[in-house]
């Protein structure tokens, strides 16, 4: 029998702090790029790996979340895992442990990307019997994220989360292999002095273990660490240029508005923009470029949106002025 890896573990239950006051309303795993959820993403990405089985784990305002991705078209299973205290992402994976008995993949939710691993990523694990492999990249300026130093045919050799001195260019990318050895391995660890448990501690202790076998393998496409606005608004430009080249589909429910089209009197359009059906902009405005106009908006007249994301359902009053701006209304909206 063929073995495959058909099953994800995907880590969705964050508070998005450095979303606030956004994700008061929204959870992060549902702010859109392009006018379509970051965890949908996700899905279109595992379902292209032929992922079939989905374990999602959630948290904070988590009943949003499950109606949104009980209207999807995955095709395969999602069921649902619960962390009600945010303790990291050790814990959060250790609730599959009595579930999940053969290797899979941990996918962090809060990344998006735009271009598939090494075709032979998986592969490769299962070939070499791998008890762990992370998805690499190189970073000129590794901060705020696993740093990794890799020796020979790819082994790692060391793993430490944001670490004081950067000894490496390399860096996790919010993909990782594993065989069930890990769960052992996470009730070994003791939380971080953040107060988590970090699954490069878990990682760590794999590293101690003779005959365990921990490989990386670097990833040269377009990734997305969604961490604040900024990271938002730079997606939301990498998908709507892809989007205007033909390489990436419309999102359903929108529309690409390409240069010279007129949406009220003397309104000038900047491409790429994505607007929203039912939309509604007002004579004399300028929309554009990189900009994304939810479902059900309304742009007052003599106003200038460009960079920006504008949220489904906004109103935006008359001479308005955002550049770089996530925007869920007028009380409620990040300035990048």
């Amino acid at each position: 029998m063929i073995e495959i890896l058909d099953t994800a573990i995907v880590l969705a239950a964050g508070k998005g702090t450095r979303f606030l006051p956004l994700t008061e309303h929204i959870p992060k795993p549902l702010l859109s790029v392009a006018g379509k959820p970051i965890i949908e993403y996700a899905l279109d990405f595992l379902q292209k790996l032929h992922i079939r089985k989905i374990f999602m784990v959630l948290g904070y305002k988590y009943q949003q979340i499950q109606v949104y991705l009980n209207s999807t078209h995955f095709r395969g299973s999602i069921k649902y895992l619960f962390q009600e205290k945010q303790l990291g992402l050790a814990d959060a994976i250790n609730l599959a442990k009595e579930i999940v008995k053969k290797d899979f993949v941990v996918y962090l939710g809060d990344n998006l990307f735009l271009d598939l691993p090494p075709n032979d990523l998986f592969q490769h694990h299962l070939n070499r019997q791998a008890n762990a492999t992370l998805l690499l990249e190189e970073k000129r300026t590794p901060k705020e994220t696993g740093v990794v130093l890799i020796g020979e045919d790819n082994k790692i050799i060391k793993i430490e989360e944001k670490p004081s001195i950067v000894f490496s260019n390399i860096i996790t990318t919010g993909i990782y292999i594993f065989s069930p050895i890990i769960f052992r391995a996470i009730q070994e660890i003791k939380p971080s002095p953040r107060g988590e448990f970090e699954i490069a501690d878990a990682i760590k202790k794999l590293l101690k273990q003779d005959n365990v076998k921990v490989y990386g393998s670097l990833f040269d496409g377009w990734r997305k660490n969604i961490s604040r606005a900024k990271d938002l608004l730079d997606a939301n430009r990498e998908v709507l240029s892809r989007i205007q080249a033909g390489i990436i589909p419309i999102t359903p429910g929108f529309k690409l508005i390409e240069n010279g089209s007129q949406i009220g009197s003397n309104t000038k359009i900047i491409p790429p923009v994505l607007i929203g059906n039912n939309a509604k902009i007002e004579k004399n405005t300028q929309i554009g470029p990189y900009t994304t106009i939810g479902r059900n908006t309304e742009i007052g007249e003599n106003s200038i949106i460009e960079n920006s994301i504008v949220f489904d359902e906004a109103y935006i009053q008359k001479n308005a002025r955002y550049n770089r701006v996530v925007y869920l209304n007028e009380d409620i909206f990040i300035q990048e």
